[in-house]
């Protein structure tokens, strides 16, 4: 199973710099969904600095929400 969250993070990191609004949101609410594992954990210094400054207001509100569900 850590090896499947591993890989999923990686992944929804690598999204969160995408063009696509809608991608990036998606993105956050992925890494949000996976919980407080270790390697979602990693992530919230990337997801803080995209709910600061994502251009787009709905990615920077998945992205607090993303934090919440990594705490």
């Amino acid at each position: 199973f850590k090896q499947t969250v591993d890989r999923y993070v990686g992944e929804f990191e690598r999204l969160l710099d995408d063009k696509s609004a809608s991608v990036r949101k998606n993105a956050a609410w992925g890494l949000g969904e996976l919980g407080a594992s270790a390697e979602a954990r990693h992530a919230q210094a990337q997801l803080r600095l995209i709910a600061r400054r994502d251009p787009d207001e709905a990615v920077r509100l998945a992205a607090r929400a993303a934090l919440e569900g990594t705490k």
